[in-house]
């Protein structure tokens, strides 16, 4: 759970100053495949993710983060739930059970303010072979829309083993 919780902070806070206090490290996925957002997306340094990108024009991030040292087996409405510990006060945009890789998962659109700012956070969480996904597009809410389908784009490519 607590590595839902430094995922969020790690996108959108990620240019701030913060104290790190290094939780259990994750255990990561091997042989994810997928293919990395495209133009003006750049890849960036992250610890706490398996991969992330963000815009350079807006700060727009997409990422995706695995977790497969979670013996505790929570179901997706509680790993969404540290996700969202950041975005205070938040509200459902949208939110559906669906299918991803044949698994069940859930995709949910967040509206929220992190530190006063308006911003949204829309994610796609599901587990598979014993491991917890989470992919991610976060950003200030006046910049959403430009880059949803970018984000739409690398779901649809993203494959796990």
């Amino acid at each position: 759970m607590r590595a839902a919780q430094l995922f969020l902070m790690t996108i959108i806070l990620g240019g701030c100053v913060s104290v790190h206090i290094a939780p259990p490290k994750a255990e990561r996925s091997t042989g994810v495949k997928f293919e990395a957002p495209a133009s003006p997306f750049t890849k960036a340094a992250a610890d706490n993710v398996d991969g992330i990108w963000r815009n350079t024009k807006n700060g727009n991030a997409i990422s995706y983060l695995s977790d497969c040292s979670d013996t505790s087996d929570p179901p997706l409405t509680s790993i969404e739930q540290g996700v969202l510990t950041g975005l205070n006060p938040y509200t459902y945009v949208a939110q559906k059970e669906t299918k991803f890789e044949g698994r069940a998962a859930r995709r949910s659109t967040v509206k929220g303010q992190v530190d006063g700012i308006p911003s949204i956070v829309d994610l796609l969480i599901f587990k598979r072979n014993n491991c917890i996904y989470i992919l991610s597009y976060a950003g200030l809410e006046q910049h959403h829309e430009t880059n949803k389908k970018s984000f739409d784009e690398f779901i649809s490519r993203f494959k796990t083993p």
